[in-house]
Formats: structure tokens, sequence, C-alpha cells
């Protein structure tokens, strides 16, 4: 729906379809994250405080 609305204003052209896989893609896995196996290795290296990452993102920026 945003997609259709957003043509209009932004213009048709491919950065538009871009965000909108980019917005619609983890929409979709998250669907199906109950089907996927649970690694360890994997939940290693993800993000426990996502507030301690945004912050040293900015910090890193600044």
């Amino acid at each position: 729906m945003f997609l259709f609305v957003a043509a209009p204003f932004i213009g048709n052209n491919w950065t538009l379809w871009v965000g909108g896989a980019m917005y619609f893609t983890p929409k979709v896995i998250g669907q199906f994250t109950e089907h996927f196996p649970n690694l360890a290795l994997v939940h290693r290296y993800l993000p426990r405080n996502l507030l301690r990452v945004v912050t040293m993102l900015f910090v890193a920026l600044w």
C-alpha cells in the first residue's frame, strides 16, 4: 500500500522499489521465524542491547 501511495509523490523509480523491498523483506521473514533452526553461533554475534548499538553508531559517526 505504501508503494502505491508514495509513487505519485516521489515518482516511480528504482529507489522507491528498493526501499519498499527493504521494508517488506523483514516483515515476510518475520512470519516464518519459528521455522528457522536455532543456531547458537548466530546468537553469539547478534546485538543484545539495541540502545548500546545505536549509541556506538552515533559515537562512531561523531
